[in-house]
């Protein structure tokens, strides 16, 4: 009886410590998995915070040039003798000249906002780590981003490559038009960005105890 006890006892103590090791070894795989993930969710964000930063930098450089093209249309708009106006209703047609009066020789778009490192984060699924504020925050960025790109550069395009109108100032109050809703959705997207950063890294706050 008493060799059938022990030998029942190193069962049991047997099927424990295998049971201990299979979960052991579970828990240090599952440790390693997450930590995994934590480095590339760190990795993820660090440069979608630096694409994000760029892309303030990018909309912030443009929007200065697209107000002073606000300003040479509307001037032209206003003044029948402007050079502007002139030559539009000579040659008929958006020349470099003209482009050149526009926008005072600088390119239109020098540099475009990007989203590689956040089409990266979703296609790899690691978005999904994300705190849900910082997902939400980010993806009205790169949203609004995308409507520039996707919807209004194609309207700057027909506009430009289309005959000037008989009556050139109808031509430049739509060119005018499409800045002024390009500048300003720029500049609601730099906020959006501000407001996506200040998510991803809160202001510290400061208690004051009366």
């Amino acid at each position: 009886m008493k060799i059938r006890l022990k030998g029942f006892r190193r069962l049991l103590i047997e099927s424990a410590l295998i049971v201990f090791s299979v979960l052991f070894a579970l828990f240090i795989n599952r440790y390693a998995e997450n930590q995994k993930i934590e480095r590339q969710k760190e990795v993820a964000l660090e440069r979608i915070i630096e694409e994000m930063k760029d892309n303030r930098r990018i909309l912030d450089s443009a929007m200065h040039i697209h107000q002073t093209i606000i300003s040479n249309l509307r001037r032209a708009a206003t003044d029948e003798q402007d050079t502007l106006r002139t030559y539009l209703a000579q040659q008929g047609y958006f020349s470099s000249d003209v482009l050149g009066l526009i926008s005072n020789g600088s390119s239109f778009f020098p540099e475009f906002p990007k989203s590689t490192s956040w089409d990266a984060a979703v296609t790899t699924g690691i978005v999904a780590e994300f705190d849900y504020n910082i997902v939400t925050a980010a993806t009205e960025v790169y949203t609004s981003q995308g409507f520039i790109t996707e919807e209004l550069m194609p309207s700057f395009i027909q506009v430009l490559y289309t005959p000037v109108d008989p009556e050139e100032i109808k031509t430049i109050n739509i060119l005018s038009m499409r800045f002024v809703e390009l500048a300003d959705l720029e500049g609601e997207v730099v906020k959006q960005i501000d407001r996506a950063l200040g998510v991803i890294y809160p202001p510290d706050t400061v208690q004051v105890t009366q």
